[in-house]
């Protein structure tokens, strides 16, 4: 098949990314053709000459956020030059924008959408439990949301969506959208044994975004008895916070930040885990830390939001713990210190194998049903 994958960005900036990139190396792999359609970016492994410029969010850009005629007309360029039997998209909110669509329509290609967060049914597109609708950037979000709803529909343009969990499966059918695949995030990690020569620390790895909760985790660690070493890798906006917060709680033999670290070197850092943390204070729709440390056999702690629970239930070494009782959380970071018992069940659904079976049927699927 010719296909074209969509997204904001083209670097490994969160999960959605890392799916996207792990996702064009794997059709790749089975013989497929596959364009990218993206924003420029001085961060991305490539930038093609027919990419819009990035949307940098500054006052003179602002109508971008909401409908990105750049964006309509470098895809209306390129498909004048190469014709796709599927369309796949990933996150084009805020900055693509649902121009695009109407371009991809009037060439009669499907489109399967991937719905990595929860934007298409609301402006809280990650369903932050701290999110402050009064905030300037949220106030532009819900205008956003309100100018979508008015001018564009999801539900009638695009042919398939594929779910990452049922939780967000969920959230969709009670909404009216039909033609929805659960299929979970996948990794190319190969299965590994479980280490059992772990270091002393446990470990957060992603972004550092106010949603993903480290500044109220690490606030719960000032009541933790002994001794202990958490190590945070990742960058982002949140950093200069927490590297404040550290210093307030005297955590600076305690605590180490990082900073981001290439792929090898970090699954290196995940084998001699302890434990691996994901506090996020947002509805994870399938939060790719929990399957990338599943496939590496290191145990998971993991908030009680989203599609975290569902996860717990696939596989034995993710323990759920409740954000809003700090108790239980204190609880379940000492069992995991010294008394955990934890078992990685065996399973093949977050294998790249079982993901393309079930994507190859989305796409015929779709590809049928739009012929």
């Amino acid at each position: 098949m010719k296909i074209l994958l969509i997204n904001n960005y083209y670097y490994a900036r969160g999960g959605a990314e890392v799916h996207l990139l792990a996702l064009e190396e794997m059709l790749k792999s089975h013989g497929h053709e596959v364009t990218v359609f993206s924003m420029q970016n001085e961060k991305n492994l490539r930038n093609e000459d027919f990419w819009p410029e990035y949307n940098d969010k500054k006052p003179k850009n602002l109508f971008k956020y909401f409908y990105n005629f750049e964006a309509k007309k470098c895809i209306r360029k390129m498909l004048e030059n190469k014709t796709f039997d599927i369309c796949h998209i990933h996150n084009i909110n805020f900055h693509l924008s649902f121009s695009i669509i109407s371009e991809i329509k009037k060439k009669n290609i499907p489109i399967v959408m991937t719905t990595h967060d929860y934007s298409i049914i609301g402006p809280n597109y990650n369903r932050n439990k701290r999110w402050n609708p009064f905030h300037f950037k949220n106030i532009i979000l819900i205008k956003e949301f309100i100018f979508r709803k008015i001018f564009f529909s999801f539900k009638k343009n695009i042919d398939a969506f594929i779910c990452p969990s049922k939780f967000i499966k969920n959230q969709l059918e009670s909404r009216g959208f039909k033609n929805l695949h659960v299929i979970y995030n996948f990794t190319n990690i190969s299965s590994k044994e479980q280490n059992s020569q772990t270091d002393d620390y446990f470990l957060y790895f992603g972004r550092l975004s106010k949603e993903k909760g480290l500044v109220e985790f690490i606030k719960i660690l000032k009541d933790l008895n002994g001794d202990f070493q958490f190590y945070i890798v990742g960058d982002g906006d949140q950093r200069s916070k927490i590297e404040k917060l550290i210093h307030k709680l005297n955590f600076e033999n305690k605590i180490k930040l990082l900073g981001y670290k290439p792929q090898d070197q970090l699954f290196k850092i995940i084998e001699k885990a302890k434990f691996i943390v994901v506090p996020s204070l947002c509805d994870e729709v399938c939060n790719m830390a929990i399957i990338e440390s599943i496939c590496l056999k290191r145990p998971v702690l993991a908030v009680n939001l989203g599609g975290n629970t569902e996860l717990s239930k696939l596989d034995k070494s993710v323990l759920i713990y409740d954000f809003k009782n700090s108790k239980d959380t204190l609880d379940k970071i000492n069992y995991l210190m010294y008394d955990n018992k934890l078992t990685n069940n065996i399973n093949n659904i977050f294998t790249s194998a079982h993901y393309y079976e079930n994507l190859v049927k989305v796409y015929n699927n779709a590809l049928t049903v739009n012929n």
